[in-house]
Protein backbone atom coordinates (compact mmCIF):
# COMPACT_ATOMS: atom_id res chain seq x y z
CA UNK A 1 0.00 0.00 0.00
CA UNK A 2 1.44 3.40 -0.92
CA UNK A 3 2.27 5.50 2.11
CA UNK A 4 0.05 8.33 0.81
CA UNK A 5 -3.07 6.28 1.54
CA UNK A 6 -1.80 5.49 5.02
CA UNK A 7 -0.81 9.06 5.84
CA UNK A 8 -4.11 10.50 4.62
CA UNK A 9 -6.04 8.33 7.09
CA UNK A 10 -3.96 9.33 10.12
CA UNK A 11 -4.05 12.61 12.00
CA UNK A 12 -2.38 14.05 15.06
CA UNK A 13 -0.51 11.64 17.30
CA UNK A 14 -1.57 8.71 15.12
CA UNK A 15 0.21 10.35 12.21
CA UNK A 16 3.38 10.67 14.27
CA UNK A 17 3.17 7.02 15.31
CA UNK A 18 2.65 5.94 11.71
CA UNK A 19 5.62 8.05 10.60
CA UNK A 20 7.78 6.33 13.21
CA UNK A 21 6.54 2.91 12.13
CA UNK A 22 7.25 3.64 8.47
CA UNK A 23 10.69 5.03 9.35
CA UNK A 24 11.51 1.76 11.10
CA UNK A 25 10.63 -0.10 7.90
CA UNK A 26 13.02 2.15 5.99
CA UNK A 27 15.74 1.41 8.51
CA UNK A 28 15.14 -2.30 7.97
CA UNK A 29 15.69 -1.90 4.23
CA UNK A 30 12.47 -0.69 2.58
CA UNK A 31 14.03 2.39 0.95
CA UNK A 32 11.09 2.89 -1.41
CA UNK A 33 9.15 4.31 1.53
CA UNK A 34 11.80 6.98 1.94
CA UNK A 35 11.55 7.95 -1.72
CA UNK A 36 7.76 8.23 -1.41
CA UNK A 37 8.13 10.38 1.71
CA UNK A 38 10.35 12.83 -0.15
CA UNK A 39 7.79 13.13 -2.94
CA UNK A 40 5.05 13.87 -0.38
CA UNK A 41 6.93 16.63 1.45
CA UNK A 42 5.00 19.26 -0.58
CA UNK A 43 1.61 17.53 -0.54
CA UNK A 44 -1.40 19.79 0.11
CA UNK A 45 -2.62 17.88 3.18
CA UNK A 46 -0.67 18.95 6.27
CA UNK A 47 -1.09 15.53 7.90
CA UNK A 48 0.56 13.88 4.90
CA UNK A 49 3.40 16.40 4.96
CA UNK A 50 3.92 15.92 8.70
CA UNK A 51 4.00 12.14 8.39
CA UNK A 52 6.44 12.30 5.48
CA UNK A 53 8.65 14.73 7.38
CA UNK A 54 8.63 12.44 10.43
CA UNK A 55 9.84 9.53 8.30
CA UNK A 56 12.69 11.58 6.85
CA UNK A 57 13.59 13.04 10.26
CA UNK A 58 13.84 9.67 12.01
CA UNK A 59 15.81 8.08 9.18
CA UNK A 60 18.18 11.08 9.11
CA UNK A 61 18.79 10.78 12.85
CA UNK A 62 19.42 7.04 12.87
CA UNK A 63 21.02 6.48 9.44
CA UNK A 64 22.07 9.83 7.98
CA UNK A 65 23.86 8.08 5.14
CA UNK A 66 20.48 7.10 3.66
CA UNK A 67 19.49 10.75 3.44
CA UNK A 68 22.74 12.54 2.68
CA UNK A 69 24.96 10.11 0.83
CA UNK A 70 24.55 9.54 -2.92
CA UNK A 71 25.06 5.80 -2.44
CA UNK A 72 22.11 5.63 -0.03
CA UNK A 73 18.89 6.44 -1.83
CA UNK A 74 20.58 8.71 -4.34
CA UNK A 75 20.85 12.45 -3.73
CA UNK A 76 17.86 12.32 -1.39
CA UNK A 77 19.04 15.18 0.77
CA UNK A 78 19.23 17.48 -2.25
CA UNK A 79 15.66 16.54 -3.23
CA UNK A 80 14.38 17.33 0.27
CA UNK A 81 16.02 20.75 0.23
CA UNK A 82 14.69 21.43 -3.26
CA UNK A 83 11.17 20.37 -2.25
CA UNK A 84 11.20 22.61 0.81
CA UNK A 85 12.58 25.53 -1.22
CA UNK A 86 9.85 25.16 -3.84
CA UNK A 87 7.21 25.07 -1.12
CA UNK A 88 8.53 28.31 0.39
CA UNK A 89 8.71 29.98 -3.01
CA UNK A 90 5.14 28.92 -3.79
CA UNK A 91 3.91 30.44 -0.51
CA UNK A 92 5.84 33.65 -1.08
CA UNK A 93 4.93 34.29 -4.71
CA UNK A 94 1.56 32.52 -4.96
CA UNK A 95 -0.19 33.03 -1.62
CA UNK A 96 -3.61 31.43 -1.27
Amino acid sequence: MPILNQLQKNKGTLSSALGKSLAEKVLKGEKGILNEAVELINYDDKNVRAGAAKIIEIVAEKKPELVAHPCGTGQLFIWVILALSLKNMRKKYFPS
